[in-house]
């Protein structure tokens, strides 16, 4: 493989073999002249750590056939046994190592094409993370005093924006798989809305995480409200109980608690007023109860979204222990 193109992400070299399909006029009625055989085909396709077999059924070479595999792709579960971020902007390493919470050393040992005295391009992909099934991302002690394992780096995706300095993006795999699902299946609902703000986890070591009393352990996640107004979206700005956008923030939250790995979750008591209103179309006023903290009820405090203050802007997402990890304490 040409060096230029050693460490191109899964989803670049997915889209560089689609390109080369389409550039190709292929109906089924044509496949004898181009030399395809019309039983399913196994394409290794490789890159640099694991090899992933697809297997393309007749139908594939048809326009439509394309298309949906390009649909299926663009809201297929994001891969977290290798994970690339972007470069922004025109970086050194020192400057990557800083922003993204990664030594220099283990960048270079992740991606071989990269020197030490060189600067990374804006929009190149580099490679911060590779699964080790011996080594994997654990959460050790409470949210409030506790740290990360091996931590897991938050992926970038369609429908939702991290922040420039990822130092603060890493977590445990129940919380970055589950979160990373709930957010596809916005996607999937809602592809023409405004993507979502994913803010602060945890720092890939864990402990003490200024201004936090918790992320420290890799549960806690920042996610953005999604609200109404154009000048809301991808800022983290202020939102009240007239500019939430009701609808995508409650399916965003409801698909968030359907995982069943959500422990609480913390949301300021107007926007919660303004939430039930909208879940009180699906939800009987049982279901309400075991859900909200408000309208205040004698059993609210057993609720799973509470108030918190501080939390106008964003809500706080806070996942539930590994079931296999006794070292994680829920409290």
């Amino acid at each position: 493989m040409p060096k230029s193109l050693a460490h191109t992400p899964r989803s670049l070299s997915l889209g560089l073999a689609a390109v080369v399909l389409l550039t190709v006029p292929v109906a089924e009625r044509d496949a004898d002249a181009f030399g395809l055989p019309m039983q399913p085909m196994n394409i290794q396709l490789r890159e640099p750590g694991f090899e992933l077999p697809l297997a393309l059924e007749p139908g594939f070479f048809t326009v439509p056939g394309v298309v949906n595999w390009l649909v299926d792709r663009l809201y297929a579960p994001i891969e977290l046994r290798v994970v690339y971020w972007q470069v922004e902007n025109d970086s050194s390493l020192t400057h990557l190592s800083a922003l993204w919470g990664l030594e220099s050393s283990q960048l270079l040992e992740l991606n071989s094409w990269l020197e030490a005295d060189m600067t990374v391009p804006a929009g190149t992909k580099v490679l911060v993370y590779r699964a080790d099934q011996d080594r994997p991302a654990a959460s050790i002690g409470k949210p409030n005093r506790g740290k990360l394992n091996n931590g897991l780096p938050f992926p970038e995706g369609p429908f939702w924006v991290l922040r420039e300095n990822r130092s603060r993006e890493w977590g445990t795999e129940l919380t970055i798989q589950t979160l990373s699902d709930a957010l596809m299946a916005y996607g999937r609902q809602y592809p023409a809305g405004p993507k979502v703000l994913v803010g602060e986890i945890s720092k890939r070591t864990g402990g003490r995480l200024t201004p936090h009393r918790s992320h420290r352990s890799g549960r806690d996640v920042d996610l953005g409200y999604i609200g109404k107004e154009s000048e809301l979206h991808g800022n983290w700005n202020r939102v009240t109980a007239e500019n939430i956008d009701t609808e995508k923030t409650w399916f965003m939250v409801k698909s968030l608690m359907a995982s069943g790995q959500v422990q609480s979750v913390y949301i300021d008591r107007e926007l919660q007023l303004a939430l039930s209103k909208e879940a009180e179309k699906e939800l009987s006023p049982e279901e309400l109860a075991l859900i909200f903290e408000y309208p205040k009820r004698p059993d609210s405090h057993l609720a799973i979204i509470q108030h918190w203050p501080g939390h106008r802007t964003h809500m706080h997402v806070r996942f539930r222990c590994q079931s296999w990890n006794a070292r994680c304490n829920s409290y």
